[in-house]
């Protein structure tokens, strides 16, 4: 009877082992699930926030090299160019078709690529919001990258010069290289994504 008693009582004992083995490898395979799941998600969600980016980056190019292309001198007479940095660019271009050149600026802030956008105004006439004219700034571009090794703006005289964009004068600009670099997040997947363009200045050929 004591022999009967004590393999019941191993019996038991035994049982109870494997009920917290399985719950434990049970608990182990679902949270594998969950994170697989949450990964999936965030990975999913993450392409197409990049996808949106990009489709918004292609349509900002197309619209930048339009605007720059048309790049003149401004209704005060001034040389089209007035900022030419490798994360600021600012010239002067009739972007909305009315009979004046409006200011344009394009700069990174942070992670965000702004523009301004100001209409000349007063009399006499000028380019500063404190003498009549008007100023229009929005973001146009989030989660950008730009800096020393990845400038968003690079400037040549012409397709075949190899000018250090540091070292090039203002007045002999005759090319805009823009890139827009976007990560909307450099731990996750998926990577940066660039998308390039060239504005060939048109207007300043006779400079």
């Amino acid at each position: 009877l004591d022999t009967m008693n004590m393999k019941m009582k191993n019996s038991r004992g035994f049982t109870l082992i494997e009920f917290i083995i399985a719950s434990a490898i049970v608990a182990i395979i679902m949270a594998s699930v969950v994170t697989l799941f949450r990964d999936f998600f965030i990975a999913n969600t993450n392409l197409g926030e990049s996808f949106l980016s990009q489709r918004e980056a292609e349509e900002l190019m197309d619209e930048t090299i339009h605007e720059v292309r048309e790049a003149a001198p401004s209704d005060l007479g001034a040389y089209p160019l007035e900022i030419a940095d490798i994360t600021s660019f600012a010239f002067y271009s009739n972007i909305d078709g009315d009979s004046s050149r409006e200011r344009v600026h394009y700069f990174v802030d942070g992670t965000d690529l702004k523009r301004s956008v100001v209409e000349p105004g007063g009399v006499p006439l000028s380019y500063s919001t404190t003498t009549g004219a008007t100023e229009s700034l929005r973001t146009v571009l989030r989660d950008v990258v730009a800096g020393q090794q990845l400038p968003m703006f690079s400037y040549r005289s012409g397709f075949s010069t190899t000018t250090v964009p540091d070292t090039l004068p203002i007045d002999q600009i005759r090319l805009v290289i823009i890139r827009f670099t976007i990560d909307r997040d450099p731990q996750v997947l998926p990577q940066a994504t660039t998308i390039f363009g060239l504005a060939n200045l048109r207007n300043l050929k006779q400079y």
